[in-house]
């Protein structure tokens, strides 16, 4: 059965598909079939693809050997000694072509070599979440205010790794190992869902499913951990303290429904959530109340209702100052 968004593709998509680098690259059988079925399908994007596999094969292929200026010029003069002045034109134009042409192969080899090379950079703005799909069919949910950087499918396929950096949740195929790594931890799992958190120097892991080991990077000194389902591990930065413990998955994902499930949670926490999702600062008048704890829904998929119903929790009036969000209280409530 052929896949309608073939029909679509550009020469860059083509060369981010894992099916067309298992085609081209590895010989696969049942991916030559496809694409052997898609072209005789006739498809209007027919020469994207052929680009597409001519680049690949460029940097498949062994290096091409680009002839030296120092053989070029010997050779000139060799030539040069057996023709007669009359000839000598013809001859310097064949010259500068050979030299045009091992600079084109020169520069297409170079660009196959970084764009193969080279990672894919997702970043989601404030208020705004994004699903990415990865190479092996991995999916990755991009919370507000995130970047995701992982390799092209070229490489996936042997360096199944992500860098991130805000929060995710992921559902990972089975496979080869799978590292997600943020600035402080590393995750290797083989195929399960968890939640990354890296927000103000504080770095959470949530598992949901299966089985991960969470470990520091080349700048923690982290000791391998292994985590089981309904499992935190958190990390902060400052003082280096981690933590294990129990936790309730649902509280860590309900960003996903665009919401914060307040399970004996501060205000405080609840306000810096509403900061990274929407860029906006927020200052609460009576400082005491960022540590009251409240359970419960508070919406965050508008901004301007999550502020509404922050306020009627804490009764207090909604000012803004420019970027800044002012929460006045206008009577105790403690």
């Amino acid at each position: 059965m052929i896949n309608p968004k073939h029909e679509s593709y550009s020469c860059t998509d083509f060369l981010d598909d894992v099916s067309f680098i298992n085609a081209i690259k590895y010989n696969r059988e049942a991916d030559v079939a496809y694409w052997e079925r898609w072209k005789d399908s006739s498809p209007r994007n027919l020469s994207a693809y052929l680009e597409a596999e001519i680049q690949l094969r460029v940097i498949l292929s062994a290096s091409p050997i680009v002839p030296t200026k120092e053989f070029l010029d010997t050779l000139w003069n060799d030539i040069n000694q057996s023709l007669e002045d009359g000839r000598r034109l013809k001859i310097k134009r064949k010259q500068r072509m050979l030299w045009y042409a091992a600079a084109s192969i020169s520069v297409i080899v170079s660009f196959s070599v970084w764009f193969f090379n080279s990672t894919i950079s997702i970043v989601t703005p404030y208020g705004t979440t994004k699903e990415v799909i990865l190479p092996d069919g991995s999916k990755v949910l991009l919370n507000a205010n995130t970047e995701l950087k992982y390799p092209r499918a070229y490489n996936w396929k042997d360096n199944r790794e992500v860098l991130l950096k805000g929060e995710a949740y992921f559902a990972v195929e089975h496979g080869r190992p799978f590292f997600a790594r943020t600035k402080n931890l590393s995750v290797a799992v083989l195929g399960t869902e968890f939640n990354i958190k890296e927000r103000r120097g504080v770095t959470s892991v949530a598992l949901v499913k299966g089985k991960i080991e969470v470990r520091g990077t080349s700048f923690t000194t982290v000791p391998p951990t292994l985590m089981k389902p309904k499992e935190i591990f958190r990390y902060e930065e400052s003082s280096g303290k981690v933590l294990k413990s129990h936790t309730v998955p649902e509280v860590h994902t309900a960003w996903i429904e665009k919401k914060v499930l307040a399970n004996n949670t501060t205000i405080g926490s609840i306000l810096k959530d509403f900061e990274d999702t929407y860029g906006q600062r927020v200052v609460l008048e009576d400082t005491t109340l960022m540590e009251r704890v409240i359970d419960g829904v508070v919406p965050m998929g508008d901004k301007d209702n999550t502020m509404f119903v922050i306020a009627n929790i804490l009764n207090a009036e909604v000012y803004k100052k420019g970027d800044t969000i002012i929460l006045k209280t206008h009577r105790a409530n403690k």
